[in-house]
């Protein structure tokens, strides 16, 4: 689905101008993630920003082709920075951010790599859309660095989203969509987090108490 996205995807941003919203929906149309995503995103962010504030400086780790949204943020002053493993969508996002006049910028980071981490800048808001699974499996010793990666993260910004699927592979609802494993390890380390459920996937605005 996503390799036959991925060839797509330029036709249809060779169409793309500001403000433009049938073509953006295209574009996130082309993966699964952001798909699912398009009949919310308004709301998501609106939610998110009641509880943050609106911010002037995101970082969007394991991005995917979520930067794509930006409009539906309806910021008038934003700095994006974004960063994947996957060469092909780093080089599609910033191609994107050129043709809409966007202040981003994408790079390639290993969020596992925690000195790379280090090295982020700070910003308003870190955004993780269901990357946390991925980049934590449940072997004990990965847990562990799990909770590296948040504490970590939590220097560099005043607060942290992270969404979790509420659904699985087969699109059948979860019986348990709240992680309360991840919640005993944000209380364990003295963050706060307020939650927003959407059809598809939970978000855990997590700040410092």
């Amino acid at each position: 689905y996503q390799t036959k996205g991925k060839k797509k995807r330029g036709e249809i941003l060779k169409d793309l101008k500001e403000d433009d919203l049938t073509t953006i929906n295209n574009i996130l149309s082309t993966t699964l993630a952001t798909k699912e995503r398009i009949p919310n995103y308004s709301t998501i962010f609106q939610k998110i920003f009641k509880i943050t504030g609106n911010p002037k400086s995101i970082i969007d780790l394991g991005c995917g082709l979520n930067p794509v949204s930006i409009p539906y943020m309806k910021l008038p002053s934003l700095k994006y920075l974004c960063y994947d493993i996957d060469e092909s969508d780093i080089d599609f996002l910033n191609r994107v951010f050129k043709k809409i006049k966007i202040n981003g910028k994408a790079e390639i980071l290993d969020a596992r790599d925690l000195d790379k981490l280090k090295d982020l800048p700070k910003v308003d808001i870190i955004f993780m859309f269901k990357l946390y699974d991925l980049i934590v499996p449940k072997a004990k010793k990965e847990k562990k660095l799990g909770e590296e990666i948040i504490n970590l993260l939590m220097t560099k910004t005043n607060n942290l989203v992270v969404s979790f699927a509420t659904k699985t592979l087969t699109r059948r609802s979860m019986k348990l969509p709240r992680r309360i494993g991840f919640e005993m390890m944000l209380d364990r380390n003295q963050l706060k987090y307020e939650l927003i459920e959407t059809d598809n996937e939970i978000y855990y605005v997590i700040s410092k108490k």
